[in-house]
């Protein structure tokens, strides 16, 4: 997915529509699915605990899939702008969201140029590891420039290792197994750039760069949270740690100064 509006990106398709890739990738880590979600689910927990210092009337899930964590945050905002520029997902969550209980409480947008200028929080989980630097970059300054002074952006993302970035191109084999293809930054960015169905890739960010490109933006780091990984959930954190950097993805809590 990308920033800015529809119209600027009216091609765009996500390239693991079914998120065969994704579920394949889950199925075979040394986590078990319930395991992962359940991972996933108390980060969710603890970053609502930083939220409900706020303000809880309006929040913007900035590239929001079929509408999962849109439909998870209507329940604790009064509005939920949900943007999605890939045309598909976005009619599939509005289906979805149909038939939700909440669904009053939702509007699914495909161009951010509709979008209230402020929101007292944003979300943006799992993006900006899909697209080329350029259009990251723009999404950071997309949902940093969207919320209010005081507000919160969390950022959920895949976490390097090491204090450099990974890039690969993951993957189905024929024989059904996921697989993860390291790359060079020029091959991620040409990858990311066609949008190929079936071929997902995927860039692993270093947490000191992400903290400091946040704080350019405006940005307070509150606290880093891994996950998906051999050390469990680790945090709140502020800096690297061996523990940290076994886990897969990382969420960020910041606040707007």
């Amino acid at each position: 997915m990308s920033g800015m509006t529809s119209a600027d990106h009216h091609k765009y398709r996500y390239p693991d529509p079914a998120e065969n890739i994704t579920l394949t990738l889950v199925d075979q880590s040394e986590l078990s699915p319930e395991l992962w979600g359940e991972q996933e689910s108390s980060v969710l927990a603890k970053i609502d605990e930083a939220l409900r210092h706020g303000r809880l009337l309006t929040l913007l899930d900035y590239g929001s899939g079929t509408g999962r964590l849109a439909v998870r945050y209507a329940e604790i905002f009064e509005r939920v702008t949900s943007f999605e520029p890939d045309a598909g997902r976005a009619r599939e969550q509005r289906d979805f969201i149909a038939m939700t209980p909440l669904a009053d409480r939702i509007r699914v947008i495909e161009d951010l140029a509709v979008a209230d200028a402020e929101y007292n929080a944003v979300l943006c989980s799992h993006v900006i590891q899909h697209v080329p630097r350029a259009v990251a970059e723009r999404v950071l300054q997309d949902i940093t420039g969207h919320v209010e002074h005081g507000g919160v952006v969390v950022l959920l993302t895949t976490l390097s290792p090491d204090k450099d970035p990974h890039y690969v191109l993951s993957y189905v084999s024929d024989a059904g197994r996921a697989v993860e293809d390291d790359v060079s930054a020029v091959e991620f960015e040409n990858a990311a750039r066609e949008d190929v169905i079936g071929v997902l890739p995927v860039r692993f960010f270093p947490l000191a760069g992400l903290v400091a490109e946040l704080d350019r933006l405006g940005m307070d780091t509150l606290g880093a949270f891994g996950f998906h990984g051999s050390s469990g959930i680790v945090g709140p954190a502020t800096e690297a740690s061996p523990e940290l950097l076994r886990c897969r993805d990382v969420a960020l809590v910041t606040r707007r100064r």
